[in-house]
């Protein structure tokens, strides 16, 4: 997964230059990598508080910065809830800044299902799963996969951007949980799922 957090764009031309850079880091926090999930070494958690909180590997300078990650799924079937399907990644934003996440694996070409093999949702602490709607695997202010027959990439970004051929699906505005995008984040943490659509069947 690639996490990014960004300053907000509206007013770009007035920016001085230092802000319009953008730091990128070449290895994720922590160096050295300890290993999946996003270098701590354990799995990441399927609710907000089992996620696993990345915001410190960001330096809230007022940069755009970005930070790559590797993780693992150990998936053997189906499940909109499972641990094993499912990993959350908590930022939580000073005011003022948005986060796109970018996630891609190694698709092969040789199964139907491999450029549809993961989804990936935002939301707020209440998040559950990847569904939009006010259930147990829902919560999410939005959602995405990707149906292309070449791409093994997907992306959200809460400023309402994506790279995705289905979605992203934004909660409808009467669920108490929904924040339609661009979400304001108003410095609240927020959520990134990984969740596994069809990996398991991926060769």
């Amino acid at each position: 997964m690639i996490a990014s957090v960004m300053v907000p764009l509206a007013d770009i031309s007035s920016e001085p230059p230092e802000m319009m850079e953008e730091r990128v880091a070449l290895e994720a926090p922590p160096v050295p990598c300890l290993g999946n999930d996003a270098c701590r070494g354990t799995d990441a958690g399927n609710t907000y508080s089992t996620s696993m909180d990345i915001s410190s590997d960001f330096d809230w300078t007022g940069v755009n910065e970005t930070n790559t990650y590797w993780g693992s799924m150990t998936a053997t079937g189906y499940s909109s809830t499972s641990d094993n399907n499912n990993d959350m990644f908590l930022i939580d934003t000073p005011a003022g800044y948005g986060v796109m996440a970018t996630i891609s694996w190694n698709g092969t070409g040789a199964g139907y299902n491999d450029n549809r093999a993961y989804r990936i949702a935002m939301g707020g602490s209440s998040m559950l799963g990847w569904g939009t709607g006010a259930y147990s695997y829902g919560y999410a202010w939005a959602y995405c996969y990707d149906y292309s027959t070449s791409s093994y990439e997907i992306m959200m970004s809460t400023s309402g951007d994506s790279q995705c051929t289905n979605g992203p699906y934004v909660a409808s505005p009467t669920y108490a949980h929904a924040n339609p995008f661009p979400a304001d984040l108003a410095g609240e943490p927020m959520m990134v799922l990984v969740n596994c659509y069809y990996c398991y069947m991926i060769s």
